[in-house]
């Protein structure tokens, strides 16, 4: 690796499904998990708990080739919903 290479500045892309495991896909991350998905329900409902499997990790399903995260999902009303979140299934780091 050459001098300018280290210099660069690296990201994880969060629709990867690598990216998204590594930033939102254990329960430490909870917090910034629920924020997420409130921001894309712009108000719409929102979320005040999400449930990780016995893991402590998101469940991650495989279909066709694609990769979606099931996020089961409870609301402000105590109502119980489940997110499904499509990413790419790539598991690069980018530059």
């Amino acid at each position: 690796m050459n001098k300018d290479q280290m210099k660069m500045p690296r990201y994880i892309d969060p629709l990867s499904e690598f990216g998204f495991m590594k930033i939102f896909g254990s329960a430490s991350s909870k917090g910034l998990l629920i924020a997420f998905l409130n921001v894309i329900f712009e108000g719409k409902r929102q979320i005040k708990d999400v449930q990780y499997n016995s893991n402590g990790h998101i469940e991650s399903i495989n279909i066709d080739g694609e990769v979606f995260f099931e996020i089961t999902c409870l609301d402000e009303y105590e109502v119980q919903f489940t997110v499904m979140i499509r990413v790419n299934k790539k598991q690069t780091l980018g530059r």
